[in-house]
């Protein structure tokens, strides 16, 4: 109890600390806002994002406005970046809401009315859990299914999202300007195929020629350059050499 307690504190404390921040630093906060207002003034249009915040939520308008938000509008305007980031919390949230809401409202019941353990050896919130079932209870097999319930649900919300993000993934590398979308670098590359033509003759059996526009190697010279300057060295020396040999006496 005193956990949930601490938390529930430590959570609206840190809400408090945002709705203070963004108050005082508008610009860090709420800065794509600003600019989308200041550049709709200007134009004359309406701003489509971010969607206006609501001023009756008053310090909390926040909420409404990132409620109000669509992740092809946050991709489309800020970046992929920041959309999959969006969409890690709602992948998180789903997964907790699937298996929280069940947790809470079968498997903790059953673990309180028929864990068999006496209520005076186990506190009050572990009731609810593993720790009030007694040794060889039938119940390790009711959560030994729940845990590939839980398995196999993330399994699936986690596959959901890469989907979805491999769909976004193209669809952002289609809209970049070339040559950035059309780029591919590639290391580590055989000895066979260190070099241009050998690369090009590599990549067009994987594709077609036609799809081939330039193939560049990109070479290691380290040990090239330190024996150039090495021979550049060596010259001068042999240069004054020849130079002190024609100023002596035959």
């Amino acid at each position: 109890l005193t956990s949930l307690v601490v938390d529930s504190v430590t959570i609206v404390g840190l809400i408090c600390v945002f709705c203070f921040l963004r108050w005082e630093f508008p610009l860090v906060y709420s800065g794509n806002l600003k600019r989308a207002e200041a550049d709709a003034e200007e134009k004359k249009e309406v701003v489509t994002f971010p969607p206006p915040l609501n001023s009756r939520w008053g310090p909390l308008s926040w909420i409404y406005g990132s409620l109000g938000t669509d992740i092809n509008a946050i991709q489309d305007n800020i970046g992929l970046d920041s959309a999959m980031l969006i969409e890690f919390t709602h992948v998180a949230m789903k997964i907790c809401a699937t298996i929280g809401i069940p947790m809470c409202l079968i498997a903790s019941p059953i673990n309180y009315w028929f864990g068999g353990m006496p209520h005076r050896e186990v506190d009050r919130l572990s009731r609810i859990g593993m720790a009030n079932i007694q040794s060889g209870s039938g119940l390790y097999w009711v959560h030994a299914c729940i845990v590939w319930l839980v398995v196999v649900s993330t399994e699936h919300f986690v596959q959901q999202a890469m989907d979805g993000f491999l769909v976004r993934r193209w669809q952002w590398l289609k809209r970049m300007p070339a040559p950035r979308c059309t780029t591919v670098l590639v290391e580590n590359l055989p000895l066979e195929y260190c070099s241009d033509s050998r690369l090009r003759t590599f990549f067009a059996k994987m594709f077609t020629p036609e799809d081939i526009v330039a193939t560049h190697v990109v070479r290691r010279t380290e040990g090239l350059l330190d024996l150039i300057a090495r021979g550049h060295a060596t010259d001068l020396l042999l240069k004054r050499a020849e130079a002190y040999r024609d100023r002596s006496p035959s």
